[in-house]
C-alpha cells in the first residue's frame, strides 16, 4: 500500500469501520512504516484529546462552524439575471394558453368572438354599389351596362355586358 492511501484511511482504521482485510493491510503497513506510524499516533491524540473536552462550544462557534462548513461543501449559489421583457408579459399569457381549455371557456370564447365579428359588421358602412330595396315591394332597376372604360374611352362593339367581363376573368 502507498503511504497516502495509508493516511486517507487512518480515521476509518482508528473506529473500526474498515473491512477486516483492509485493517490487516493497514496493521501490516504501520509496523513497517514509521512516518506512517507516526501520523497515526498523532491523530489518535487529537481524536482522544478531543474526547475529554468537558466543555462544548458556544452556540454561536457551533453556528459559526457549520456556516463555515457548508459554505466549503456547498456550490455557490446561482444568480439568475432579471426577467426580460418578454418573459413578464407574453410568458404568464403563453403558459396560460397552454393549459387544458376547460369547455366553459371554449363557449365563452365561440361568444366573445361572435358578438365581436356581430359588432363589427354592424358598424361597416353599407356598400354604394348595391341597389336600396324599394319600399312599395317591387325590384329597383338594374343598373345600365357599362360601354366604355373606367378612364372614358368607349367600347369598340356592341357586346352584353356580361361576356367581357367573364373573357377578362378567365384570363387573370
Amino acid at each position: 500500500m502507498q503511504c497516502a492511501d495509508v493516511q486517507d484511511e487512518l480515521v476509518s482504521f482508528h473506529f473500526a469501520t474498515c473491512s477486516q482485510t483492509m485493517r490487516e493491510a493497514l496493521r501490516e503497513h504501520l509496523r513497517a512504516c514509521s512516518a506512517c506510524a507516526q501520523a497515526y499516533l498523532d491523530l489518535k491524540l487529537d481524536i482522544e484529546s478531543a474526547e475529554s473536552m468537558s466543555e462544548k462550544p458556544s452556540p454561536r462557534c457551533h453556528a459559526r462552524l457549520q456556516r463555515d462548513v457548508q459554505a466549503w461543501l456547498l456550490p455557490p449559489p446561482v444568480t439568475e439575471p432579471p426577467p426580460s421583457r418578454w418573459q413578464r408579459v407574453w410568458q404568464p399569457l403563453v403558459l396560460w394558453l397552454r393549459q387544458p381549455l376547460p369547455r366553459y371557456r371554449a363557449a365563452f370564447g365561440v361568444v366573445v368572438v361572435s358578438a365581436a365579428s356581430v359588432l363589427i359588421l354592424s358598424l361597416l358602412p353599407r356598400s354604394a354599389t348595391m341597389p336600396a330595396p324599394a319600399h312599395d315591394g317591387s325590384l329597383a332597376p338594374l343598373p345600365t351596362p357599362v360601354r366604355h372604360l373606367p378612364d372614358g374611352t368607349p367600347l369598340g362593339c356592341d357586346f352584353d355586358s356580361a361576356r367581357p367581363q367573364a373573357v377578362s376573368i378567365t384570363y387573370y
